[in-house]
């Protein structure tokens, strides 16, 4: 097994509070509860959405599976409920 270097483990993670900082230093004023209420409808909107998109890919996912003739039908069961 090879040795990978340490800092090329760890750089998605020091991206990702690279990220999470800067956001928390630029946005401080954006990111509010008052900021929130104020757009409320516009992000249960969003909300739906994703939920309605990611659900739409199971389906389509489910219907792939029934043309190969469910031949992936059996290790993914719980699939097959929800559409």
């Amino acid at each position: 097994m090879s040795k990978t270097n340490p800092i090329v483990r760890l750089l998605p993670l020091i991206i990702i509070l690279a990220v999470a900082i800067l956001g928390v230093v630029y946005l401080r004023d954006d990111l509010t509860f008052d900021a929130l209420a104020a757009n409320r409808e516009a992000l249960i909107l969003l909300l739906l959405a994703s939920i309605s998109l990611s659900l739409g890919s199971l389906c389509r996912e489910r219907r792939l599976r029934h043309l190969l003739a469910g031949f992936y039908s059996a290790p993914f069961p719980a699939y097959s409920t929800i559409c």
